[in-house]
């Protein structure tokens, strides 16, 4: 479950466009920065986001430049023994691009309930730098990405609010998705107090998001 946001100027409308869970074709290398400053060279097929982010480029190059882009993905735990290992928590994987490197790392993600904020907590995130090539990509997203994940909730999903996000400066209240999204067959219950184990959530973080494969909690 993939959503795009994109967010042109001054505009106030919002555009949401469902996208593929594909993996990139090529296999060109790209530079990630790891906190707290070690570099790493990483496969792009590794990348779940690369090639989405490259179809939305030439897709909308007639507005370029687009001040900034963001998409996530959902991972939810596989079966009901990982939900309750997870301890109810699914991962967020969050990926903003920006034409300003000031506006990243990203500040904040929530889901907006109501008139209330459930922060959501980051678990890891890299800086990196989108390639030149295709330069079609630079030329309409910007250069700036930062990656991340987020402990979800999953009970969340089950409720009527907002995903949003609040880059570092210039824009605030960035909405990446409307919930609640369809009934699947996981409980629908606030998370145990204990919260993940850290080796199941290494687990699926390792399956699902291989660029943070070498995070270790």
């Amino acid at each position: 479950m993939k959503f795009l946001n994109i967010n042109k100027c001054l505009l106030l409308s919002l555009f949401f466009f469902v996208i593929s869970n594909s993996h990139a074709a090529n296999h060109e290398n790209q530079i990630h920065v790891i906190k707290p400053g070690d570099i790493n060279y990483l496969p792009v097929h590794k990348d779940k986001m690369w090639q989405n982010i490259k179809e939305a480029a030439i897709k909308y190059q007639q507005y370029a430049p687009l001040p900034r882009v963001a998409f996530f993905d959902i991972t939810y735990p596989k079966d009901k023994k990982e939900y309750e290992e997870l301890g109810g928590h699914g991962v967020l994987l969050v990926t903003a691009i920006s034409q300003l490197k000031e506006e990243l790392p990203i500040k904040d993600v929530y889901v907006t309930i109501q008139n209330s904020k459930v922060k959501l907590e980051k678990i890891g995130f890299k800086i990196s730098f989108i390639p030149e090539k295709p330069k079609v990509v630079i030329a309409t997203v910007g250069k700036y990405r930062e990656d991340s994940i987020y402990l979800f909730p999953m009970y969340l999903r089950a409720q009527s609010g907002h995903l949003t996000i609040d880059f570092s400066k210039n824009r605030a209240g960035f909405i990446l998705s409307e919930f609640p999204y369809e009934q699947d067959e996981l409980p629908i219950k606030q998370p145990a107090k204990k919260g993940p184990s850290k080796e199941a959530l290494n687990k699926i973080i390792k399956r699902e998001i291989p660029i943070f494969e070498d995070l270790k909690l």
